[in-house]
């Protein structure tokens, strides 16, 4: 499958991790019918990636495939525009380590979501709402992952799965803090972009 998605759009990953970019991710995200809907989070804070000089890319961000089509009612991930700047991350999330909520809202209730340190409103529903990927079998999106995002709660009968796959610009320092790197041990550092480009 990585084979075939990346055959259809090399350009897209050599621009994101270069030739040599190395495979740090390669999972099964499962929602099962029920499940709640996560907070507002980034996977990775805002460290220091090494971009692609030209078209700025930013050295780590992950691609999600989905396995059958997915509708909001399955709780789709919801990804908020313009949460990926170095400036969003210093107003947030290094200083409070995580977005602080003010009490427990769903993306259905009016209550704003977020809010930042200083007590300003960050996100309303309706924004969180209007980020909703919904896909069909086989749609495939990247995200950068410095970007602030949900899953959605699942209110249908159905499980919800996507295959989750990332590559890293080669660098110094491999690894950047955060919530990412969900590969077998076997996997670590053997395959990159190249390998997958037929």
């Amino acid at each position: 499958m990585l084979k075939h998605v990346i055959g259809q759009h090399s350009t897209v990953f050599l621009h994101l991790a270069g030739n040599d970019g190395v495979l740090v991710e390669l999972s099964v995200l499962l929602t099962l019918p029920g499940a709640a809907e996560q907070k507002i989070h980034s996977d990775i804070t805002h460290a220091e990636l090494l971009h692609d000089p030209i078209t700025s890319a930013p050295g780590l961000a992950s691609v999600f495939v989905a396995l059958q089509d997915v509708t909001l009612e399955m709780g789709p991930t919801h990804v908020i525009p313009y949460t990926h700047t170095k400036e969003y991350h210093i107003n947030i999330f290094n200083a409070k380590e995580a977005i602080e909520t003010k009490e427990e809202c769903g993306i259905d209730s009016t209550p704003p979501l977020a809010y930042s340190p200083s007590g300003d409103v960050m996100f309303t529903a309706a924004q969180v709402l209007d980020g909703a990927l919904l896909c069909s079998q086989g749609d495939s999106y990247v995200m950068d992952s410095r970007c602030a995002h949900l899953g959605g709660a699942n209110k249908s009968n159905s499980s919800r799965a996507m295959l989750c796959f990332a590559f890293q610009r080669k660098q110094d320092n491999q690894k950047v803090p955060g919530f990412t790197y969900h590969i077998e041990d076997e996997l670590v550092d053997q395959y990159t972009v190249q390998d997958f480009i037929v």
